[in-house]
């Protein structure tokens, strides 16, 4: 009905119902709220300064197993270069298990 009405200028089915629980609760105020942006925890540099390693492929290049291993080797001397108290873990990478399904093609 309200797209017969007003066509594309008509609200939303969402934006009815926001509005009707917005005007049931007494508040008559129509106005899109600002989105909230959480506050910053950390500087730029703060952020930039953590960071450990990071490798650029060239257009032409592909990341194949010896690429790979390689950049996972630099990663470790880097970590431990970094941050000492990795060390003691026996120079192993240590890579977080989120238990998710390998990506198979389909």
């Amino acid at each position: 009905m309200l797209v017969e009405a007003y066509g594309g200028n008509a609200l939303s089915r969402a934006q009815c119902y926001m509005w009707f629980e917005k005007f049931q609760n007494g508040d008559f105020d129509v106005r899109n709220e600002e989105l909230r942006r959480p506050s910053k925890t950390f500087e730029d540099a703060e952020l930039r300064d953590q960071s450990i390693i990071y490798e650029l492929l060239k257009p032409s290049e592909t990341v194949n197993t010896d690429r790979y291993k390689q950049q996972l080797l630099n990663m470790n001397d880097a970590i431990l270069e970094k941050r000492e108290q990795y060390k003691k873990r026996q120079h192993k990478v240590i890579f977080l298990d989120d238990n998710a399904p390998s990506h198979r093609a389909k």
